[in-house]
């Protein structure tokens, strides 16, 4: 398995090679190492002569230094995704992403992505600030052109798009054992009820009981291209303009997904409560300019408050912050999960599943 001592001069020029054909990389400065979910490594390279057009500086993604946890990863194949995604559709998709610089994924899972350092371009992120409304209408026309573009099964069979898959559906009526995610959420409730209202309560409930359910609620729309994970963490700010990071969760899957998760968690509550149904028409409003698959509003709305019960399990590491953790993860958690809520009890989520 690939660690930051192995990520040498002779490493890099083999792996930046494929697209700065004959670049040699002299020296290599770690110049930071940190470990999330995947460790990430920012690095300083030097040249041999001509760099013809390589970085001076990127960032890369590893596995994470933990064999259990990384096999645990590995079994997801999320790395192996966010590699095949940079290698893949990177250069293509009309959306603003970290420009691909090198990249290398394996049958087992392991993967390494050299990727732009968006510190180094002045690129922020927006994990403690929202989305400005302006900024959204952009990002809901970005992502209108890459669900639009991808939606006919034809346009998915070229190998840039063929090896993304759907999300595998559980087996009705088959009960799986409690996942990580059902475990935290049991904890939280039974621990935090008051902080997280009745609405995320039942929601979680719900989850915990039946998995499928929300899947085959989730999934039963026509497929395209999504991010699959567009929450603040995941997005970064370019000059006004939205980008996406972490592409583990690329999948096929309804557009609605996207847009929803965008929504609830990208935007402060308040610009959420007073823009969602103008971004989501204008988002639709996209779509049928580009001549993608007509949704009408109603349909829209009803699937966004379906989608919006994903906040639930996916805030469900925010209710179990390690300890020792930074002051900014701990508020980044709060934030996360103070949206989460919002748009449960706002979208009368409870509401919307029953009623299917």
């Amino acid at each position: 398995m690939l660690t930051p001592d192995d990520l040498d001069a002779s490493w890099f020029t083999g792996i930046l090679q494929a697209r700065y054909p004959e670049t040699r990389v002299a020296a290599v400065d770690r110049t930071r190492v940190d470990e999330w979910i995947n460790v990430h490594v920012r690095v300083s390279l030097t040249y041999e002569g001509d760099p013809r057009g390589a970085p001076d500086r990127v960032f890369v993604k590893l596995p994470p230094a933990d064999p259990e946890k990384a096999r645990r990863l590995g079994s997801a194949k999320m790395g192996a995704r966010e590699a095949r995604f940079y290698l893949h559709l990177a250069p293509v998709v009309d959306l603003r992403v970290p420009t691909p610089h090198g990249t290398l994924v394996e049958d087992d899972g392991a993967f390494a992505v050299v990727i732009e350092d968006l510190a180094d371009t002045g690129c922020t992120t927006h994990h403690l600030v929202g989305v400005s409304p302006d900024a959204a209408a952009v990002a809901m026309e970005d992502l209108a052109r890459m669900h639009v573009r991808y939606e006919e099964p034809s346009a998915r069979d070229s190998a840039t798009v063929a090896w993304i898959r759907a999300p595998r559906m559980p087996e009705p009526g088959v009960r799986q054992p409690p996942n990580l995610g059902q475990r935290l959420l049991r904890r939280g409730i039974e621990e935090r009820r008051d902080r997280l209202g009745e609405a995320y309560a039942t929601v979680a409930e719900r989850w915990i009981a039946d998995v499928g359910l929300f899947q085959r609620l989730w999934w039963d729309a026509p497929h395209t291209v999504i991010h699959g994970d567009a929450h603040p963490g995941n997005l970064f700010d370019d000059g006004g303009r939205v980008g996406f990071l972490d592409w583990g969760l690329v999948a096929l899957g309804d557009p609605l997904r996207d847009v929803s998760y965008f929504l609830c968690l990208a935007l402060e509550i308040d610009v959420r409560r007073a823009r969602e149904t103008d971004l989501l028409r204008h988002y639709l409003d996209v779509r049928r300019g580009l001549g993608g698959r007509a949704i009408g509003f109603d349909e829209a709305w009803s699937r966004h408050r379906l989608h919006a019960a994903y906040t639930v399990p996916a805030s469900c590491q925010s209710l179990a912050v390690p300890e020792g953790s930074t002051r900014s993860a701990r508020r980044f958690s709060e934030l996360f999960l103070d949206r989460a809520i919002a748009a449960i009890e706002d979208l009368d989520v409870p509401a919307a599943i029953r009623s299917l």
